[in-house]
């Protein structure tokens, strides 16, 4: 085995260390990330008319006020309380099947609900969350196996599963703000679907900055919902997103600095007013902006 010499390991020293500095490292999760238990009763809940609110897994008061009216509904105590049997009649799986448990298309019910809400938090939402295993599910079910380095076949075993409960890792790098305004619409879930994203309230026209050099990948209309949409691609897989714009200042192929203009704020594609939805993904894989931006454009 040939050995590097003293001079050699000198000279990849500082490459090594920089790729280090943005690569992931573990991280604990956020505290409003929720239970996938919990969210699939709520789905089943919902189903059933007992609950409007949004499916992120946490016991707030709307999921207890729709356990209480459940339980009024079906003749048992209305403690708010989830007891077996009120999960019984909901169709949660016993423990015995779900030791062998294997998920693919066509399949449906608790675990379904369960592998959208951990693929969601771990960069690969899939639509709605409504416990059905459909195209989309089984879409991002082999995004993530290829991204999770297993084996890739779209069918969810133990291997998929492990890979899913491991600590999601973050990014040590750090992006500028792309605006001057405040986040008022978080990444996590949004009603029965997952918002991949931040949205920055802005008055049409604003102008939009580059998070962090790179070069522009994409700058055209994208018929996806985004609107006017740039992407900028960084080193080391990162990438970073711009929609709803209004309009654009970088062509693709061009390679822009931090901070540097590369739009304006717009209403564009599936939008409700003037803002910007930013998103940023580590190889193909959504991770939360809010966890690498700083205050300043």
């Amino acid at each position: 085995m040939r050995i590097l010499s003293r001079r050699s390991i000198l000279y990849f020293l500082p490459l090594f260390c920089c790729v280090i500095g943005v690569l992931l490292i573990p991280g604990k999760a956020s505290a409003s990330i929720g239970k996938p238990r919990i969210a699939s009763m709520q789905v089943s809940l919902s189903k059933l008319g007992y609950y409007s609110g949004t499916i992120d897994g946490l016991a707030g008061p709307l999921t207890k006020s729709a356990v209480k009216s459940f339980q009024n509904g079906n003749g048992l105590p209305s403690t708010g309380k989830v007891s077996p049997r009120v999960l019984s009649i909901l169709g949660k799986p016993n423990s015995k099947k779900r030791k062998d448990l294997s998920l693919r298309i066509g399949d449906s019910g608790w675990d379904v609900v369960r592998l959208q809400f951990l693929l969601a938090w771990r960069g690969f939402p899939s639509g709605e969350l409504d416990g059905s295993f459909g195209p989309r599910v089984y879409s991002a079910v082999i995004k993530f196996q290829r991204w999770s380095g297993i084996f890739v076949d779209g069918v969810v075993g133990k291997a998929t599963f492990k890979a899913l409960r491991k600590a999601k890792p973050r990014l040590k790098t750090k992006l500028s703000m792309p605006v001057t305004t405040a986040i008022n619409s978080h990444f996590g879930p949004r009603g029965n679907r997952f918002h991949a994203g931040v949205d920055m309230p802005s008055q049409g026209g604003d102008p939009i900055f580059a998070a962090k050099a790179g070069i522009v990948i994409f700058s055209s209309y994208s018929a996806g919902g985004h609107g006017n949409l740039i992407v900028i691609k960084h080193r080391y897989g990162l990438s970073t997103r711009y929609a709803h714009l209004s309009e654009f200042n970088v062509v693709e192929g061009q390679k822009v600095k931090r901070g540097e203009k590369i739009g304006s704020v717009g209403s564009t594609g599936r939008s409700t007013g003037p803002h910007l939805h930013f998103e940023v993904t580590w190889r193909g894989a959504f991770i939360n902006p809010e966890l690498l931006l700083v205050t300043s454009p």
